[in-house]
């Protein structure tokens, strides 16, 4: 996916060399690299800690209760961001506690890459067969996406545990202000096929930003294709 308009970042106190002048509220962020922000909060005492990472494509899981259910890129993603309740055996050491404690880990993005890689985990080691498989999960396939670079609907942690029961989608636009959303065009998609994770085939989909028009790129085969053509044999990816 690729954003129609560019990340900005802000300079203070900073003055442009001349000549030429260099307008820095206009230089993308990066053009493949955006930043997460991981936020834990312990549910003894209340303390914080936060931490950033750099990431280049967000790993996506495609796993669902019934083998015939098919998944959006809106559903992986709002599944990627909802918060994660840290406890039993997966509790987490808080420093001011001095212990370890109930918590709520949440993750953003607080720095949106021009560039949106998407990775679909379609592979996965099954423990019954001692080898890899590939997930056969449908996915519906869509043009456009809006990412919300806010923190959840601005609310605190501790209510964000409520997420899922509400319903509520943190890529879903209506009641958003505008101006935090960035808006993504799919752009490119490499497809694996197959039905097995030992051997396949891969070609590509990809769209001419100078032209407008989508190519299916196989080996050194390569032939014009359509948007909705993709979408229609969404199923087989």
């Amino acid at each position: 996916f690729i954003s129609n308009k560019r990340p900005r970042m802000e300079i203070e106190n900073h003055s442009p060399p001349s000549p030429p002048p260099i307008n820095y509220n206009e230089m993308p962020i990066s053009t493949f690299c955006g930043t997460l922000e991981n936020t834990i909060k312990c549910l003894s005492c209340g303390n914080q800690s936060r931490t950033k990472e750099d990431f280049h494509d967000l790993t996506l899981s495609l796993k669902v209760e019934n083998e015939s259910d098919k998944l959006s890129l809106d559903d992986m993603l709002f599944e990627f961001f909802t918060p994660e309740e840290l406890n039993e055996d997966n509790q987490y050491y808080c420093d001011k506690c001095t212990g370890l404690q109930d918590a709520i880990k949440t993750t953003r993005i607080i720095v949106p890459p021009r560039y949106l890689i998407l990775s679909l985990n379609r592979f996965e080691y099954d423990t019954r067969y001692a080898r890899r498989i590939k997930i056969m999960t449908p996915v519906t396939l869509q043009d456009t996406l809006f990412l919300n670079i806010q923190d959840t609907l601005s609310l605190n942690l501790q209510d964000a545990l409520s997420l899922n029961g509400n319903g509520i989608n943190p890529f879903d636009t209506n009641g958003y202000d505008k101006d935090s959303n960035v808006e993504y065009d799919l752009s490119a998609m490499v497809v694996h096929s197959g039905t097995s994770a030992e051997y396949g085939h891969y070609y590509t989909y990809a769209k001419d930003e100078e032209d407008g028009n989508w190519y299916h790129l196989n080996d050194n085969c390569v032939i014009t294709s359509t948007l909705s053509r993709i979408i229609a044999e969404g199923e087989d990816y």
